[in-house]
Formats: structure tokens, sequence, C-alpha cells
């Protein structure tokens, strides 16, 4: 994912515990459109069919912000 973004300025990190994953997409100028952030993640995270995946959050924010101007969770079956 990293790759990807990193040629439109974003960077994501990762954190996880048990199958809950969290991700901070951060952009240098500012907050990465949600939708089109979140559909992009979620599809490449069902490409990686990862067994132990239950749920994701994503909170995205400009790099310069001390908090997320927004966040989404999804349940994964």
């Amino acid at each position: 994912m990293n790759q990807t973004l990193k040629q439109k300025g974003v960077q994501v990190k990762v954190r996880q515990s048990g199958g809950a994953y969290k991700l901070l997409v951060e952009s240098a100028a500012e907050a990465p459109e949600q939708k089109p952030t979140v559909r992009w993640i979620v599809k490449g995270l069902d490409r990686l069919a990862i067994a132990s995946l239950k749920s994701v959050t994503i909170y995205g924010k400009a790099h310069q912000s001390s908090k997320p101007d927004w966040q989404q969770s999804i349940q994964f079956p």
C-alpha cells in the first residue's frame, strides 16, 4: 500500500491486535478524501485475503494535524 500511495504523497501506518487492524492514512498537505481512500483500502485488503482480518478502522489526517479528520470502521466476515 505504502509503495502505491507514496507517489501521491500519502503514507499508511498499520497497527494490529488480533483480527482488528487500525490504519492511519496521512497526507502532507490535507487529509486524504475519505470515500475513495476507504474504497481503495478495502479493495486491497480483499485482494490480500488475510484470514485473521475481522475489522479495520481507517483514520485519515493531514501530517501536521494532531488528530484524525475522519475515521471509518468496517467489519469483515
